[in-house]
């Protein structure tokens, strides 16, 4: 039983011998969070026939998502091994936040219809 458990840590270890496990368990966290944050901005809708996808959630819900992201990434830095990979992921995250702030602020795919749909 202990060398499964070896051979599972090994298996999730990139060449550096870092796990990668952790990464995985971070990416998951974020898509939840995402979900969820989203769907807590659909939390006034009254019922099911006032829902209409509003991409302006979606871009308030990616914009938190990766704000928390770089704050998550710095204050678990010593947790993430790979410096090259957190580097790459606060870059990422950043480039993220920025995307869905301008997109946003242009109202990109949200039309007058869907402004001001009830």
């Amino acid at each position: 039983m202990a060398e499964q458990a070896q051979h599972s840590d090994e298996s999730h270890q990139d060449a550096g011998g870092h796990s990668m496990a952790m990464y995985w368990k971070f990416g998951a966290i974020l898509l939840v969070n995402l979900f969820l944050m989203w769907a807590l901005s659909m939390s006034m809708v009254r019922s099911i026939d006032h829902f209409y996808f509003n991409p302006s959630n979606l871009y308030m819900a990616v914009l938190m998502v990766a704000a928390m992201a770089v704050l998550m990434t710095v204050g678990m830095w010593s947790m993430l091994k790979n410096t090259t990979l957190n580097i790459i992921l606060l870059v990422g995250f950043l480039a993220l936040f920025l995307t869905a702030f301008f997109m946003g602020r242009a109202e990109v795919g949200v039309g007058d219809e869907g402004f001001s749909s009830p």
